[in-house]
């Protein structure tokens, strides 16, 4: 390439959405060819530009999941290496690590008492932690891999996505209550709540989304996708749900509660 096609691919880029870092990287290739004022400016304009990263966290493997506390200035990260760590956003400091038995799938802030955490594993575990120190509070235990949590808006319920075949509906207000588990066909692998916290959508590894009563404890059918879902969402105003996956769709279909 010559200086003056890298120059000119530099101010092409420069301007352009998420292209900052190779307008930089061809400045960098011009002005080792030939130095020039040209290409000093543009380095120091985009270099001006570039954002510099507070601090970097690693895990031992593959994280999962993010998940930030509304409450704090904290986020918590989930990896395949067994832990779930909670992070500072101000120095990137570790504040503690919880460790669990096998990959942890899921890692979550229960938004609503903004005091405990929770976590779902491969190891078919949900486990309520204490959220300034670590401290584990209570335990429930499955037969399947944990694949995703959901806390209801009300911050009465959560929604366990299960590996082998069903959803569980757990109380946050009352850890003594008997665990209300709906039984599927396949593996579910997404639950939300509506934002009146009345219904859950889940999504299967079939294919098929259905809505859940909460109270009355009866569902209706969403579109049935031709592979497995992945994400299901409400919309603010709780009037559709937006679903997709392995299928390569998104399907949007009212939710007629």
């Amino acid at each position: 390439m010559s200086v003056h096609k890298s120059i000119l691919g530099t101010r092409i880029y420069q301007n352009q959405a998420g292209e900052l870092d190779l307008s930089t990287l061809l400045a960098i290739d011009s002005w080792e060819r030939s130095p020039s004022f040209l290409a000093e400016d543009i380095l120091r304009r985009n270099t001006s530009l570039i954002p510099i990263p507070l601090n970097q966290m690693k895990h031992n493997n593959l994280i999962w999941n993010v998940h930030v506390d509304p409450e704090s200035e904290n986020f918590i990260t989930s990896s395949s290496d067994s832990t779930a760590c909670v992070w500072s956003f101000e120095d990137g400091s570790q504040r503690f690590c919880l460790q669990l038995d096998d990959v942890v799938n899921e890692a979550v802030f229960n938004k609503v008492d903004g005091k405990t955490i929770i976590t779902g594993d491969d190891a078919g575990s949900v486990r309520i932690w204490d959220a300034d120190t670590g401290e584990l509070q209570q335990q429930y235990d499955f037969d399947g891999a944990i694949w995703d949590l959901s806390i209801s808006p009300d911050g009465h319920w959560l929604a366990v996505a299960r590996d082998d075949n069903a959803a569980s509906i757990i109380s946050l207000t009352n850890p003594e209550a008997d665990i209300y588990n709906i039984n599927r066909s396949s593996a579910v692998y997404v639950t939300t709540f509506s934002p009146d916290s009345e219904w859950i959508a889940i999504g299967e590894s079939n294919g098929e989304v259905i809505i859940w009563n909460v109270e009355k404890k009866f569902f209706l059918k969403a579109p049935t996708h031709l592979d497995e879902v992945y994400v299901v969402k409400f919309t603010p105003d709780g009037k559709w749900i937006i679903s997709g996956g392995a299928d390569s769709t998104v399907r949007v279909s009212e939710a007629l509660t």
